[in-house]
């Protein structure tokens, strides 16, 4: 009887240890995996997006001091990727969202808080995530001699086909009005450009870049160096990068939104100095 008792004292401090082992390497790996790590995407128009997941919230904070209560988003362009749509402070990415690109200012008309604001790239997995369970079963499996795979690395973003332009090119964010169903565009600042007219120089590099579908055309012969301008077909971002001067260029753009198709522009217009 003493016997029995003592093994399976023997027995409660083998599997106390185990569990003091997984709770020790849980602690050490949640410190490890538990700061942010912030992944900011560089796009080939002059801009960098942070990439945030499903669930993620974005807080807007006032000044220290300040007060916030009527802080909120303003995205340009299309509807925004939030869970909620109004107030937009603070905006939780819904699982729904497209993988963008999304472009916001900040506003405050009670405090007069203003800000542009980088742009925020959705991305479709969730990023990896170290909790108590995975790491006893982590630990269990390689008691037996079993090794998990790592988890995958952040895929690297695919190439453009052009030289990355100059930080002073122009970009136009495509969409849809929904109160006159026509296309427009603006900045990315939600500014609209003055009679849909883009300016540029000789050299220079426009986009046209949207989170929803688009289609570009345009007649003029040798307006742009690179050779698959306009695009064939339907696009969420293209490029111009300018092979001629002292003119002015017409052009038609028209967001491809469903079901509802939206009216092309009849009057956009890129001038070049």
């Amino acid at each position: 009887m003493r016997r029995r008792s003592i093994v399976l004292l023997l027995i409660c401090v083998f599997v106390a240890g185990v569990f003091f082992g997984i709770w020790a390497d849980w602690r050490v790996m949640k410190k490890r995996y538990s700061h942010q790590n912030l992944i900011y995407q560089v796009q080939n128009y002059p801009t960098a997006n942070l990439a945030v997941y499903p669930g993620d919230k974005i807080t807007l904070v006032p000044p220290h001091g300040g007060s916030g209560d009527d802080l909120q988003m303003n995205f340009v362009g299309y509807n925004n990727p939030c869970e909620d749509t109004n107030p937009l402070n603070p905006c939780v990415i819904k699982q729904t969202a497209g993988i963008g690109p999304y472009f916001f200012t900040c506003s405050s008309v009670k405090y007069g808080y203003t800000c542009p604001d980088p742009g925020i790239q959705q991305t479709p997995t969730i990023p990896f995530q170290f909790g108590i369970l995975k790491t006893e079963l982590i630990d269990i499996v390689s008691l037996a001699g079993v090794n998990l795979a790592p988890p995958a690395p952040v895929p690297a973003p695919v190439a453009g086909g052009h030289t990355p332009p100059a930080s002073t090119a122009a970009t136009a964010y495509v969409s849809c009005d929904p109160g006159t169903n026509k296309t427009v565009l603006r900045d990315l600042n939600n500014n609209p450009f003055p009679s849909d007219t883009i300016t540029a120089n000789k050299n220079q590099t426009v986009f046209w870049i949207s989170s929803q579908p688009f289609t570009l055309s345009s007649t003029t012969a040798g307006l742009c160096s690179n050779s698959d301008f306009p695009p064939s077909g339907s696009t969420q971002e293209t490029q111009c990068d300018v092979n001629l001067s002292g003119q002015t260029v017409s052009y038609v753009v028209q967001a491809q939104i469903t079901p509802t198709a939206c009216a092309a522009t009849t009057d956009a217009q890129l001038k070049i100095n």
